[in-house]
């Protein structure tokens, strides 16, 4: 680890302490630039810095250790010098609020940082800011993974910059990460936690090598779906956490592991990019709850994204709309880029056909649609608002631009209210040419008085068995609920059919299926955590305020996935239909 010019190792030390918990303190070397054991400023020598940096990795090297380098502020481009004069190639270099050019605004920033601090003579600035701008347009020789970290509130090096690290001055893949609300010294005060989280697991990815059992599944995943194919292509460590997922094992026929702990980072990312709604569906949640009208904005999304990039699946849904979000096309767009497949959920009543061909080019993996009826009275008493012409109208436009290149589903949430129209939507359904039909039952304890589960009669039996064989007569998949969260699915959707109506019905008193908090993280328009998206107000963290790794693996996550696999699960999942 190399500190700034006008810095100290103590910029790193909160860093040194977590690296040295998870591999050892002799693992860790912190450095002391030369010239900085007191509080006067020293000449800038950047050979005898270089020097330095190239004595710790010798030393490292001898004990056949790996190599990382981490560098904060002009540690970074001492680090970058290192590996050009080198041509060593590290496993992992992070750059830390590092500037990739230095020009006279940088500098008016930097003398205002400095106001109360030791004065540094104006021909050492002359030699650092020649050093930086060199460094910065030369990239080191061979190529390996950087991690740009910088905060959006840093006073010293602008934040806009980071974009230049990407633009040929590094060869191997650059992963930039903007921590929200925190300034120019990363490991100390807000957003800390955010950055010495992003570097730990970043350093976890870098040391992964292939393995023959990961290259085995990798392989068996990739022929059941090209996009899962295609995104474990593009790292070693994103093959290792799809492979590893909960999603995989299934797909695989894999017994599952359960634990407490999970080792692997989220399969799927749920994201609410807009908390309006154009419907007043009586069984939503929103209808409990009051919410703020907000838009996501397009770089919280990026963000996320960033700290999360061996996620396979991403989807647009939440108790918001995502089609009412004027950029919804381009969120599409910024995850399709990084290799994500991007799922939606809508209920498509602003699904006009300009919009579905933008969503289209913009790479959506896959769409489901929520329709509950196609009887004009029961779709006023279930879903308050909706134009049915204008859905079915929408559903089948969107459908012919897409000309059977998109997986669709069309989800139906199951009630007393709805349940004897079945057989009708069935017949719609097949007729718009989707690719399955998803059924649930309702969750929710607000739910519970028109749940199938508790009011269950020999009529609902009737009515969803017509509805089931009038499907399967029309080559129409009937699934449950249960398929939401699955890998692969076309390869084996016969393990999650609906077969008998009693199915649809039943609860379990103990786990069998949900898989959400072992490998899916819901995140709201604010940012906000919640157990899961049967649990929209049991927040966990923030992820713009609070580390990924302290959320996924903190201790409410850990005892809620106890509590599911206990004798006695949380009442909010014995009522539900995944479960």
């Amino acid at each position: 680890m190399v500190h700034g010019y006008t810095g100290s190792p103590e910029d790193l030390a909160s860093l040194a302490r977590v690296l040295g918990r998870r591999w050892g303190k002799d693992a860790v070397c912190n450095l002391r630039l030369s010239g900085h054991a007191d509080d006067t400023m020293p000449a800038f020598e950047s050979q005898a810095y270089e020097n330095a940096i190239a004595e710790a990795v010798a030393s490292h090297r001898r004990r056949g250790r790996r190599i990382i380098l981490v560098g904060h502020s002009t540690g970074g481009c001492l680090a970058l010098g290192y590996l050009r004069s080198s041509k060593a190639l590290p496993d992992l270099l992070v750059l830390a609020g590092t500037p990739a050019a230095v020009n006279g605004s940088d500098l008016t920033r930097w003398e205002k940082h400095r106001q109360h601090l030791p004065a540094v003579p104006l021909g050492d600035v002359a030699c650092m800011v020649t050093y930086i701008n060199r460094v910065g347009l030369s990239p080191p020789p061979g190529a390996f993974p950087v991690l740009v970290l910088h905060g959006a509130c840093d006073d010293l090096v602008s934040p806009a910059g980071t974009s230049r690290w990407r633009d040929g001055r590094c060869c191997g893949p650059v992963r930039k990460v903007i921590i929200p609300r925190t300034g120019h010294d990363l490991f100390i005060g807000p957003g800390s936690r955010i950055a010495l989280d992003c570097i730990d697991r970043a350093i976890s990815d870098a040391v992964l090598r292939p393995e023959p059992a990961t290259s085995q599944a990798a392989a068996s995943i990739g022929a059941m779906e090209t996009r899962a194919a295609e995104f474990m292509a593009t790292g070693c460590s994103r093959a290792h956490h799809l492979t590893n997922s909960p999603a995989a094992a299934r797909a695989l026929g894999r017994s599952l592991r359960c634990t407490a702990v999970i080792e692997t980072d989220p399969f799927q990312l749920n994201v609410e990019i807009t908390s309006r709604c154009n419907l007043g569906c009586a069984h939503c949640a929103r209808e409990h709850h009051q919410r703020c009208t907000k838009d996501m904005e397009i770089t919280a999304f990026e963000y996320l994204l960033d700290l999360l990039p061996n996620t396979f699946t991403v989807v647009l849904v939440g108790l918001g709309e995502p089609t009412l979000h004027p950029q919804a096309a381009e969120f599409v767009a910024c995850a399709a880029r990084r290799g994500h497949r991007v799922g939606m959920v809508t209920n498509a009543m602003a699904l006009d056909e300009g919009l579905s061909r933008r969503l289209i080019a913009a790479g959506l993996g896959g769409v489901t649609f929520s329709l509950d009826s196609v009887d004009a009275e029961t779709v006023a008493q279930v879903r308050a608002g909706t134009d049915l012409d204008r859905v079915l109208s929408n559903i089948g436009g969107f459908l012919k631009s897409a000309k059977g290149t998109i997986p669709t589903a069309v989800f139906t949430a199951v009630s007393t209210r709805n349940v004897h129209s079945l057989p009708e939507l069935a017949d719609a359904v097949a007729g718009l040419g989707v690719d399955a039909w998803m059924l649930s039952d309702m969750n929710f304890a607000s739910n519970l008085s028109i749940a199938l589960a508790k009011h269950w009669r020999p009529s609902f039996g009737t009515a969803i068995g017509r509805a089931i064989q009038l499907a399967f007569s029309r080559r129409l998949p009937v699934l449950s609920v249960r398929a939401l969260e699955a890998l692969g699915l076309q390869s084996h959707y016969h393990d999650y059919l609906i077969t008998t109506p009693a199915g649809l019905g039943h609860r379990s008193e103990d786990h069998h299926w949900c898989l959400s908090p072992w490998q899916t993280l819901p995140v709201d328009v604010d940012g906000n955590v919640t157990l899961c998206d049967c649990q929209p107000r049991a927040f966990l963290g923030n992820l713009f305020e609070d580390a990924l790794g302290d959320i996924w693996n903190g201790e409410a996550l850990q005892a809620h996935r106890r509590a599911m696999r206990s004798a006695t699960p949380p009442e909010a999942c014995r009522i539900c239909p995944r479960f």
